[in-house]
């Protein structure tokens, strides 16, 4: 779901030291569409954190409040999940229209200590579909000497407006397709994930992440999807300045 892979690439930027980093990044995702070919995407990697505007991986952000242990911000985040009917060897899924990228902007709040870091964040959709899209998460960072381990687990969910977008059958392409028509309503799906940073040298840092999203019966009843979840990668390769 769109929520959940957006969110993976905040976790993976937060995975960085907080110095300004530039980088390149790939993400593959395991689609659970009918007969879809897995997406692999290439994205430019910046992580930089002023005093007040920052930026994590492909989120910008403005912070209106922040203390030595968490901060309240504005975020604007893309949601970087895609359909394109070319792509899936289904003939019928072949009929269906493209579903493109999204973007939302809302508030973003983060706290942490000893006991490890939670984090929530409630935004709006803004490229013209409607909705919002929610997410909770909690992780524990880890050592291995100077190896960083981050697991995860969270709750991500998002709008009937956009869970219609992306797995929405309309009647004119139940008509072409000959899939049954269908209209989801909103969902909630549940995810854990693990983040891996090493270090390559005194700038360089290479990070790992892997995420398996559970997906609402809202979008696995949907006849476009043939698997109960999603997963996601992302590698990226980065220098720290």
């Amino acid at each position: 779901m769109a929520s959940t892979v957006a969110c993976l690439f905040a976790t993976h930027a937060a995975s960085a030291q907080q110095t300004t980093t530039v980088g390149l990044g790939v993400s593959h995702t395991a689609s659970a569409y009918r007969g879809y070919d897995s997406d692999t995407l290439p994205f430019p990697f910046f992580t930089w954190e002023g005093k007040k505007f920052y930026a994590h991986g492909l989120d910008l952000g403005y912070k209106l409040t922040q203390s030595d242990t968490g901060s309240l911000s504005i975020s604007v985040s893309p949601l970087p999940f895609r359909f394109r009917s070319k792509d899936s060897s289904d003939w019928r899924m072949k009929q269906l229209d493209d579903r493109d990228f999204l973007a939302a902007a809302g508030l973003e709040w983060n706290h942490g200590g000893s006991w490890g870091q939670v984090g929530a964040k409630a935004q709006a959709e803004i490229t013209g579909v409607g909705g919002f899209i929610a997410d909770v998460h909690y992780n524990y960072p880890l050592s291995q000497g100077k190896v960083a381990i981050i697991p995860e687990v969270g709750v991500s969910y998002q709008s009937e407006e956009i869970t219609q977008h992306y797995y929405r059958v309309s009647g004119a392409e139940a008509a072409r397709s000959g899939l049954a028509r269908y209209t989801p309503g909103d969902s909630i799906s549940p995810y854990a994930s693990v983040t891996v940073a090493v270090p390559l040298g005194a700038r360089w840092t290479g990070t790992a992440t892997l995420r398996r999203a559970l997906l609402d019966d809202s979008i696995t009843d949907s006849p476009m999807v043939e698997a109960d979840h999603q997963d996601v990668a992302v590698l990226t390769l980065s220098r720290s300045f």
